[in-house]
């Protein structure tokens, strides 16, 4: 068993490796059982850390092995049910891994939904509107299950076939029939066609400390665990018609975020959500071949307002990977945004009847 100071310095030697660097192992092998987590207090930083192809979640994980886990997931082997009641949507359960220390520990130990506050200023800003969520990079269903139970319809994308498969025995235990799920890789119209792979096995994933972790092998990122479908979301839009009445899209996918928005015109376009909410990592973006720079540029290209994406960088690759290496900011920070269209306030009023 490690101590908490040698699993401590692991991490941190972990978060000075370039995450180019897909040589480097993932940090499955560091973070796979809760058996690591030592008696003593461990600390994980509140950046991402990252290997290359997988990484530690960005929210704080403090305390000691008996403060991060309770009875019901010392109890939980393999993959089980909990029961979660989040604050003004209907309770609902949810099927969970039992390695998982982020999105499973939460749900099983706290009862909600992992980074609910998020969901929870969504639909806030949601209101009384009308129409569904496009979740991409779905996972166990953190975003999808809360909106499905609010009885808003929902397109989940997945990319991992066991997290899809334990999202889909959720949906079935709950009797949600509104949501679509499509297990696939999101991609730009240049990317669609090519072999896409992820960057960890199934088997991988479903016994890691972290299911959110995984990412796929988009522009520098050389790595092949195992091949993967993809799409567009052009291509989804012209095939599901759930698409067609969406009124906010959530992506958070390790970088591909920008890449499955450039697959997005005539989806944007022809049937804007009033709202795209997003995790914006520059380092990931820029690891999948796209920049802060284009994103935005993508965005106001199609009438949303991207003053929430801000950086410490001009927005380009090339300045963050300078900045980096100054060490003037820290690689792989984190921020999550609510981009609103030009027209929310119409958009949303719209949506009402």
């Amino acid at each position: 068993m490690a101590s908490s100071a040698m699993l401590f310095a692991l991490l941190v030697g972990v978060h000075a490796i370039r995450a180019a660097d897909a040589k480097r192992p993932s940090l499955l092998q560091y973070t796979s059982n809760v058996d690591m987590l030592a008696t003593t207090n461990v600390i994980v930083s509140n950046q991402a850390v990252s290997s290359g192809h997988m990484r530690i979640r960005q929210k704080e994980l403090v305390g000691t092995k008996e403060e991060l886990t309770c009875d019901a997931s010392n109890k939980c082997d393999g993959i089980c049910t909990a029961d979660v009641k989040d604050k003004n949507v209907p309770s609902f359960k949810m099927r969970v891994v039992a390695s998982d220390m982020y999105i499973s520990r939460t749900a099983l130990c706290e009862r909600t939904t992992w980074e609910f506050d998020l969901v929870q200023k969504a639909f806030e800003k949601l209101g009384a509107s009308n129409g569904g969520l496009l979740d991409i990079g779905a996972n166990l269903g953190s975003w999808t299950l809360p909106f499905a139970a609010s009885g808003r319809p929902v397109v989940a994308v997945e990319v991992s076939p066991g997290l899809q498969d334990t999202l889909k025995d959720s949906l079935k235990l709950n009797s949600m029939n509104g949501v679509s799920v499509h297990n696939v890789a999101v991609v730009s119209q240049k990317e669609s066609g090519k072999k896409i792979c992820m960057g960890a096995t199934d088997e991988e994933i479903l016994s890691s400390a972290n299911s959110g972790g995984n990412q796929v092998n988009l522009g520098s990122r050389d790595f092949c665990k195992q091949e993967v479908s993809s799409t567009t979301l052009d291509e989804l839009f012209e095939t599901d018609q759930s698409m067609n009445n969406i009124v906010m899209v959530k992506l958070d996918c390790e970088g591909c975020e920008a890449q499955a928005l450039m697959g997005a015109k005539k989806f944007l376009s022809e049937a804007a959500p009033c709202m795209i909410a997003m995790e914006v990592t520059e380092g990931y973006l820029c690891q999948a071949g796209t920049s802060v720079s284009e994103l935005r540029t993508l965005l106001e290209s199609v009438h949303y307002d991207t003053s929430s994406i801000t950086t410490k960088t001009d927005g380009t690759c090339e300045d963050y990977t300078a900045s980096v290496h100054k060490g003037t900011i820290e690689p792989f920070e984190q921020s999550f945004v609510y981009i609103e269209h030009h027209n929310f306030d119409e958009c949303i009023n719209k949506r009402r009847h």
